[in-house]
């Protein structure tokens, strides 16, 4: 079962969150910045292990001296913040970055690997795949780029001029 849940700012008619739920698993994603994130136990259910498990995990990377003390799926976490800029309802929400080692921790670093892990961690790669190539070609969605006036205008402020086409 799919629920959707637009939380709003008193003062703007924007949604300041976006919440989902599937299967039990709560999905957020913030409407102003698009940073993404589960709860702890969300994580937890799409890795197959206990919220606990996922806590001292967390707590582990937090508290890690070095970055080599770190399995090899943890240290891009090393240093940086593993919760969402977002708060609700007293709930640990850890962004997607977070969620994406931590399967990757709980197919092939940890000592039980689970097959929840394996499943989550796969479809991450299939849809990230994409998303790379997108990235290292460049590419933006036509509603994301700018007007073909823009950037002609552009290319001649810069002396790399093209002819105008109208389009």
């Amino acid at each position: 079962m799919l629920a959707t849940t637009l939380a709003f700012n008193i003062m703007s008619i924007v949604p300041e969150f976006i919440r989902t739920e599937q299967n039990g698993i709560e999905y957020f994603t913030i409407v102003a910045t698009g940073e993404s994130g589960l709860s702890t136990t969300g994580i937890a259910k799409t890795v197959g292990v206990s919220k606990q498990a996922v806590s001292a995990l967390v707590k582990s990377v937090q508290n890690s001296v070095s970055i080599k003390s770190l399995p090899e799926s943890l240290q891009p976490l090393h240093g940086k913040a593993l919760q969402c800029q977002l708060a609700y309802k007293n709930i640990q929400l850890l962004n997607a970055d977070s969620w994406a080692c931590i399967a990757d921790y709980y197919a092939h670093d940890a000592q039980v690997k689970t097959t929840e892990a394996i499943k989550t961690y796969r479809a991450f790669g299939r849809i990230g795949a994409t998303s790379y190539i997108q990235g290292v070609t460049g590419w933006l969605p036509i509603a994301l780029q700018s007007s073909q006036e823009s950037r002609t205008a552009l290319d001649r402020i810069l002396d790399d001029a093209k002819p105008y086409t109208g389009k």
